[in-house]
């Protein structure tokens, strides 16, 4: 009888620490991995929007990739877009050479302009090269420099009363949702569109400060702007543009002192001036 309650024991005792030997090592690695998700943010000028037909390839890309082989993702796209996803493996290649495409095996697009993805693999996908998923967004014909259009990562979608939420997980053995653990941190993307006022004639973009157009901002560019200010020089519109640092629509002393500034540090962006 003794004996019997001893082997009961220990063996209970053999249950007990096998248990531990698999949750510990686990528990740490759900605790300390995250998911990290980026979406592509581009600015584009309206020449180039044209030569690209408007439409504008979005990867959302999985930058730090904990060996999930499960996946269910929603994005959203701006309502004024229309937007499709790319499920040729050679073209997504193509685009880029660092990350490797998710292997869909659905997607479903909802009124609200999201998109939702289940992804799921047989084996994980290797940790240093990542995977995504490309969206190729048409953005309208009749877009305005200045315009930008998000592209956002969502945690949930309400879709005729059900709620999906997006599930990262690694299924099998050592099974674990990050999503519900909060393990799961992402960027929003957009497409923004260079306004007009950056483009210079010659179709390169400008540089706030450079006002005799050499291509770098010196101290000849502070003086030309004084020259400017009392009358005695004129310039381009294109020069102007770039003198006009505080957006006032002329060159003032406010502006070549901004460059001044700017040339002995005490200010480190022309662009971005109160």
């Amino acid at each position: 009888m003794i004996r019997n309650q001893l082997t009961a024991a220990v063996c209970a005792a053999c249950v007990t620490i096998s248990a531990m030997h698999w949750i510990q090592p686990f528990s740490a690695f759900a605790e300390n991995d995250k998911i990290s998700i980026a979406i592509d943010q581009k600015t584009l000028t309206l020449d180039e929007l044209q030569e690209c037909d408007y439409t504008v390839p979005v990867f959302v890309r999985l930058d730090q990739n904990i060996s999930i082989n499960t996946a269910e993702m929603m994005i959203q796209v701006d309502s004024r877009c229309d937007f499709e996803t790319i499920t040729n493996p050679t073209f997504c290649y193509e685009q880029t050479e660092q990350f490797l495409m998710m292997e869909m095996i659905s997607s479903s697009k909802f009124d609200d302009n999201s998109i939702r993805f289940l992804w799921a693999s047989a084996n994980s996908i290797d940790e240093d090269t990542g995977s995504l998923v490309l969206l190729l967004v048409h953005v309208p014909e009749d877009v305005q420099g200045g315009e930008k259009f998000a592209i956002s990562y969502l945690p949930e979608v309400t879709h005729q009363g059900h709620t999906f939420e997006h599930i990262w997980g690694k299924i099998g053995l050592e099974s674990v949702n990050y999503a519900k653990k909060g393990q799961v941190e992402w960027t929003d993307g957009w497409i923004a569109v260079a306004p007009e006022s950056e483009i210079a004639p010659s179709g390169k973009e400008s540089l706030p400060g450079d006002v005799n157009l050499d291509g770098s901002v010196d101290i000849t560019d502070v003086i030309l702007m004084n020259r400017v200010y009392v009358g005695v020089e004129e310039i381009s519109a294109e020069a102007k543009a770039n003198g006009d640092t505080d957006g006032d629509g002329k060159i003032s002393l406010t502006d070549s002192m901004n460059v001044l500034r700017f040339l002995v540090h005490l200010i480190d962006d022309l662009k971005n001036i109160n």
